[in-house]
């Protein structure tokens, strides 16, 4: 049925949205997070100045929600714990392999948990509406409202107006004046036949100015202003989401029912179809499958790199579709027409998918284990692994408690992430592979391994160094590293991007190049 909005349809953002105090201060804090995103996330998502950004949006966030009704304080615990624990590891290493995938995960948590700690899910847990509730936080929210902050910088319920209007001025003034001398003060100095160039010198020479240009930092600012808007818009719809956005409970049931249209029938005939199609390709790739088991290559001229490559895209597009299939299943099936014997039924149908997948799961282990043991470990066979097992988690977990396991899914997901994000696996992995090189399991050591490693990879470098002789080829690549991650690390102008890493490795490699 259709519910009245409490807002017109027409209504103007100024007759909607009337700030209070706390609301105008909180669009200074957006622009300021807007400012940093550019200035330390978009063009390098690693180093010092990830954790502090990440820090401040926990922060801003939390004062943002705690005044609210439904503010939910054990969620914000959570949430921003998670947060931290990512931004924290942006300070440690650097991990070329992990780090996209990180990144993708920051921002939609970043937007999700701010739905969720201030209690504006479709459901009040993670769920089958999952995706509903990303777009509601990731684009439904900030752009709906993405022109607020233009208001909210103006204030509206403050105590002082005129008093917030003169601090205004006040800043706009500094800003204004600092832009003319950067300007004129070079001029000046460079026609002086007196004693003021040693005035200012000190001044004009500091190296805060050769690392921030006053151009470069105003094109941030002006790129920064729709990434501010978007974090306010995010806000404020979030703290007035009730008003705004949300529909009566009856409104959001009947929308679940509207596309609750798929019969039982219908889905045990097409999950029916699907399981005879895997039960013969299954049947007819065996010998393919359980090759890498026996640790040999199947008939043909496949390589080790093409088996196991081809292993896991199989692997993951079987276990995507299976996934969403039985997902979706679940929220178009008619639930009034599940009776006892159509449960049954779907129950077990989906049991033997699971099966199925868990199959797949375990071969493409044994082949990616194979390929390990031929050309050693990487960083980029490393991930795979941790994804494969947690599939095979997540699908155990559906085995055993359906799709009510999918919030722990989540959280044991968010263990393992933040586990590798943590330790510093790029150096495992170089340090692995180098035993194994010096012990003669390994025939070759892949310099790749140390590039994608970064400056993690310094300490494995000064070990096969020491225990190589000049003459050979491996001693000679590893001074090329060092010096290449040498000269990397002193170019970079603005520390915040260094990691903790950067700066010990800096620190053992100017020993052996001094």
């Amino acid at each position: 049925m259709a519910v009245e909005s409490n807002i017109p349809v027409k209504a103007t953002l100024k007759s909607r949205f009337k700030p209070t105090e706390k609301e105008g201060y909180l669009a200074y804090g957006a622009l300021l997070l807007g400012f940093l995103f550019i200035r330390w996330l978009l063009f390098s998502f690693s180093g010092v100045g990830v954790t502090v950004f990440v820090a401040l949006f926990v922060a801003i966030s939390y004062i943002a929600f705690k005044d609210v009704e439904k503010f939910d304080r054990k969620n914000a615990q959570i949430w921003f714990g998670f947060l931290m624990l990512l931004g924290i590891s942006y300070a440690l290493y650097r991990n070329t392999v992990l780090d996209p995938f990180k990144n993708l995960i920051m921002i939609f948590t970043a937007s999700y948990a701010v739905l969720s700690i201030s209690g504006n899910r479709f459901e009040n847990r993670i769920g089958v509406w999952l995706l509903f509730d990303l777009f509601n936080s990731l684009i439904r929210l900030p752009f709906w409202n993405f022109a607020l902050i233009f208001l909210g910088i103006r204030g509206g319920k403050r105590r002082d107006v005129k008093q917030n209007r003169n601090v205004i001025q006040v800043f706009v003034g500094i800003l204004i004046g600092i832009f003319l001398l950067v300007i004129i003060l070079p001029i000046l100095m460079r026609i002086d036949a007196g004693g003021f160039s040693d005035m200012f010198s000190w001044l004009y020479n500091l190296q805060i100015w050769h690392q921030f240009s006053f151009e470069y930092n105003l094109t941030i600012l002006i790129m920064s202003l729709p990434v501010s808007a978007y974090f306010y818009g995010l806000f404020m719809g979030c703290r007035h989401f009730d008003t705004w956005h949300a529909d009566s409970i009856e409104f959001k049931m009947d929308q679940v029912r509207c596309i609750q249209k798929m019969s039982p029938i219908t889905l045990e005939i097409v999950a029916g179809m699907l399981l005879v199609v895997y039960g013969i390709f299954t049947f007819t790739q065996l010998p393919y499958y359980l090759s890498a088991m026996k640790g040999m290559l199947p008939d043909g001229a496949m390589s080790y790199a093409a088996y196991a490559r081809r292993g896991f895209f199989e692997l993951v597009q079987i276990t995507v579709f299976n996934l969403i299939f039985i997902i979706i299943g679940a929220i178009l099936v008619k639930k009034d027409e599940v009776k006892a014997g159509h449960a049954i039924i779907l129950k077990t149908m989906s049991h033997v998918l699971c099966i199925t997948t868990l199959f797949f799961i375990i071969t493409a282990f044994s082949k990616m284990f194979l390929y390990i043991q031929v050309y050693g470990l990487t960083l980029r066979r490393f991930m795979p692994c941790v994804f494969m097992l947690w599939l095979f988690i997540v699908i155990c977990l559906i085995i055993w408690k359906s799709l009510k396991s999918i919030r722990l899914s989540f959280t044991i997901g968010g263990i393992f992430l933040v586990m590798i994000a943590l330790v510093n696996t790029p150096d495992m992995m170089s340090h692995y592979n180098a035993e194994r090189y010096l012990e003669g399991s390994l025939d070759h050591f892949d310099i790749a391994v140390l590039k994608e490693a970064g400056s993690s990879g310094v300490d494995t470098a000064l070990m096969l160094m020491a225990q190589t002789g000049e003459e050979e080829n491996i001693h000679r690549e590893m001074r090329l590293y060092l010096l290449s991650e040498k000269e990397r690390i002193e170019g970079q102008s603005d520390r915040m991007f260094l990691t903790m890493a950067d700066w010990i490795a800096k620190e053992k490699i100017a020993k052996i190049t001094d």
